[in-house]
């Protein structure tokens, strides 16, 4: 049903032609194709972890360089040398140092409340300190590296190192997570697809939400340290840091302290509210997504790329202001939904349309689908940010090989399929007030364009 809010969303939005019929037909088909086969997930099972560890071989041990890569494995031992050394005591220091603070501050720090809006389990509070942990781990490093406890670009030099036993801490994970479901009342792991894509959105160990845990904890805060290592190991072999790779490593960090500073519109966030804890999830926030996010910094160290002042001013000024942005974008939706609509965006009264659906057990409920302000432009204005702040990242390389820009690469192919996996399913639960709302929104992206 359509609403709007008094006399200042005016216009009216004409309905689809489509009828009650198709709208079910086209539910049922896509409710089909959510289903993956069982060779599709071994594929994808046997595809994530190769493409990671070439990726990480690549990038961190040969610089980027793809003739050496590949020259590589025409010696002994092939494809054995991609493996990275499992061994390597510092990594395996480095790592549970980090989560053993890490899970001292979330257990002794003060709190915050975050309240999470869920359409399928409720409302509910999270317990959150992220950004004071994190801000304390910022603290600590320095501060361990004068005291002389370790090198002060220990985690640079060892960062391919620490990707291999992240992926061994991965497999552990899940085959803790297996046992609690296989001795346990609540859930199975019953097929191939749940072992991969999860069964459980929630996991919770000792009070911990295991998934945000492992996302804001190891994932963001060594994203972090690995780009403040980097300026050490750059200054070790130079003498200075450059100033790009300072601009760049500043701009991370405040990209990160944004993240820890708004944790609600994290736990909120699509992807923390609907993805499960499964192999794809612990895999990508302690693998793959690792490998991708300090490539670029790792990229600029060891090619010893220098951009021009004006080159990297002008990036650094363009990702201060998309930065904030994307928190502006996703606070106003979620402050709209928290409000129930009654708010004003930009001095008005906003336009949305009251989307009902059924929920697991079959209750009425509805959703607020907001078509003003930032999403009054396109229906994913926080993706397109997302995607220009993570050129901007790229952008700091210079001119390379296209292999290099691969962060920026997956992330626009990767922010295309969720939208449309996620437009499905707003299709397959809303029916046709869905499709009254890109009526009123045509856009996905980038407005008049796509």
């Amino acid at each position: 049903m359509q609403v709007r809010r008094r006399a200042s969303s005016a216009g009216s939005i004409r309905r689809s032609s489509i009828s009650a019929r198709d709208i079910e037909a086209i539910q049922k088909a896509i409710q089909k194709q959510r289903d993956l086969s069982n060779q599709v997930v071994s594929a994808l099972i046997v595809i994530l972890p190769i493409f990671s560890i070439f990726y990480a071989h690549l990038i961190y041990l040969k610089a980027g360089s793809m003739a050496q890569t590949i020259s590589g494995f025409l010696k002994p031992p092939y494809l054995l040398s991609l493996i990275p050394p499992l061994c390597d005591v510092v990594a395996w220091k480095c790592i549970a140092v980090l989560t053993s603070i890490q899970l001292l501050f979330y257990w002794f720090l003060p709190h915050d409340s975050a309240l999470v809006l869920s359409t399928s389990i409720g409302d509910h509070n999270k317990s959150i300190n992220g950004f004071s942990s994190f801000l304390l781990i910022l603290l600590l490093y320095p501060l361990g590296a004068a005291l002389k406890f370790y090198r002060p670009d220990v985690i640079f030099l060892h960062f391919h190192s620490i990707l291999g036993c992240l992926a061994i801490l991965c497999v552990c994970l899940m085959l803790i997570l297996y046992l609690s479901y296989r001795f346990g009342e609540n859930n199975t792991i019953d097929s191939l697809a749940e072992f991969y894509f999860g069964v459980e959105t929630y996991p919770t160990w000792a009070e911990i939400d295991v998934k945000h845990f492992v996302r804001t904890r190891i994932t963001l805060t060594l994203w972090a340290l690995h780009s403040i290592t980097a300026l050490f190991h750059q200054r070790h072999l130079k003498g200075s840091i450059d100033g790009s790779s300072l601009a760049l490593c500043l701009l991370q960090i405040f990209y990160i302290l944004k993240s820890m500073w708004n944790e609600d519109l994290m736990l909120n966030s699509l992807d923390s509210r609907r993805a499960k804890c499964g192999f794809y999830r612990l895999w990508g926030d302690l693998v793959f997504f690792p490998a991708i996010y300090c490539a670029p910094m790792t990229t600029i160290i060891l090619t010893k790329t220098r951009l021009s002042l004006l080159a990297y001013l002008g990036l650094g000024m363009f990702g201060l202001v998309m930065v904030p942005l994307i928190s502006f974008v996703d606070r106003q939706r979620y402050e709209f939904r928290i409000r129930k609509g009654m708010m004003k965006i930009s001095g008005n009264d906003p336009f949305f349309i009251q989307a009902k659906y059924k929920t697991e057990t079959g209750d009425p409920a509805y959703n607020l689908l907001l078509g003003s302000g930032y999403w009054g432009y396109c229906r994913h204005p926080n993706y397109v940010c997302e995607i220009l702040i993570f050129a901007c990242f790229c952008g700091f390389q210079g001119a390379k090989a296209a292999h290099y820009y691969f962060p920026l690469i997956f992330l626009v192919f990767y922010l295309i399929l969720r939208t449309l996996n996620d437009e499905n399913r707003c299709l397959a639960k809303y029916g046709s007030s869905w499709l009254q709302y890109c009526q009123r929104v045509p856009f996905r992206f980038i407005p008049g364009v796509f």
